[in-house]
């Protein structure tokens, strides 16, 4: 059998651990939100900060309690009889939250149901009196500290707290489920979105209302150890993660809208039948058309007709060829003359300078070198020098 503090002890320890795991998914959620949601109305971002500063508070006192319990009461077992101010107040931290959470579940049922009243009236009702309850059971946990006359004056609050808690997440599930379900249409691709928003709907709820059942039940059921402080420490977490999956589902849903309505990258479009086009022959454009306009005189024999020239070069005509005229009887004589022009060069075999440069030297150049000698203009003539008696 398991000792009294791992029995008591235990269970605050492994709840605070887990709660703080899915604390840190929480986080992550909450800086998506802000980041993916920047337009959300006012009161829905203050309902994020609202949830997401509670349960910030609620991690700070599950670590206190095991801190009271495992460190500060080490080897006293009186600390272990009564019960810490920082788990009293977990009742009010968990239905503050489970509250908002259910109200906008609440609105979204009173959106999906075409503004209908009864439904979302029955689950505000439900969350004000949990959260009444929630209320009460932390007032009267912070006067009554021992654990067996808490029992006695609490078993039948908490245990109406937290099936309260579970019968508005099931209606929540259930209103949700049938009001969406009667969308439904005959799109493949519209029924597997809603079925997306069912299931994850389905999920989120019924993983709060199995978890607060576990919890009340065993509360109730057992009173000789704390293993429904483990399902009681996180519960807040199943909440928050919940209300902000709702949330961010609206990302998911339009993501899944733009992909569905983006063409296939297989699909490739029929091209149609070409359509028939009336075949329309002109006079003169084959043999028998032509033998006919001559055989009525529509077209008198020309014997020669002019050419028509098509060249190469704009300068030089003189290389034009002129191609043959067809021999048959019934073509029209059409005459074709390809101009090219050719650059007729004179072999040689050596470089001849002169043959495109010629540059004879001007006579003033050849008079002015005449006038100069060749004696180079460094060597000097030695006169001689005339001495001075």
């Amino acid at each position: 059998m398991p000792t009294v503090v791992e029995a008591n002890i235990g269970p605050f320890y492994l709840g605070t651990l887990f709660q703080l795991f899915l604390f840190g998914i929480h986080w992550q959620q909450v800086f998506d939100y802000y980041r993916l949601f920047p337009q959300d109305r006012l009161f829905i971002k203050t309902a994020v900060a609202a949830v997401f500063a509670v349960g910030l508070a609620h991690g700070a006192c599950s670590i206190y309690t095991v801190w009271f319990y495992a460190i500060k009461g080490y080897g006293q077992p009186s600390f272990i009889a009564n019960c810490v101010w920082s788990f009293a107040l977990d009742p009010l931290q968990t239905s503050i939250v489970a509250g908002t959470v259910q109200l906008h579940y609440a609105w979204r049922v009173y959106l999906v149901s075409k503004r209908s009243v009864y439904l979302p009236t029955s689950i505000v009702l439900l969350t004000l009196v949990q959260l009444a309850l929630g209320v009460y059971l932390s007032v009267i946990a912070l006067q009554v500290t021992p654990w067996p006359q808490l029992h006695q004056k609490l078993d039948w609050a908490v245990g109406a707290w937290l099936f309260i808690l579970a019968a508005a997440d099931v209606i929540i599930t259930a209103g949700l489920s049938y009001f969406l379900g009667r969308v439904r249409s005959d799109f493949k691709q519209t029924n597997s979105i809603v079925g997306n928003i069912i299931r994850l709907t389905i999920a989120n709820n019924a993983l709060t209302a199995v978890t607060a059942v576990i919890s009340g039940i065993l509360f109730v059921a057992d009173k000789t150890s704390a293993w429904h402080v483990f399902f009681g420490l996180v519960l807040i977490r199943f909440y928050s993660i919940s209300f902000l999956s709702s949330l961010k589902l609206r990302k998911t849903v339009a993501g899944d809208i733009a992909r569905q309505r983006k063409p296939a990258n297989d699909y490739i479009s029929p091209l149609p039948p070409p359509s028939p086009r009336p075949t329309v022959e002109r006079p003169g454009s084959s043999g028998r058309g032509f033998s006919e306009m001559k055989s009525n005189g529509l077209l008198a024999p020309s014997p020669a007709r002019p050419g028509f020239f098509r060249t190469r070069s704009l300068d030089s005509f003189r290389s034009g060829k002129t191609a043959p005229r067809s021999s048959g009887s019934e073509s029209i004589p059409i005459e074709i003359r390809i101009e090219s022009e050719v650059v007729e060069e004179k072999s040689t075999d050596s470089w001849d300078p002169t043959r495109f440069y010629h540059n004879p030297s001007p006579p003033q150049l050849q008079a002015a070198a005449e006038m100069f000698p060749t004696t180079p203009p460094f060597v000097t003539v030695a006169e001689p020098v005339e001495q001075r008696t």
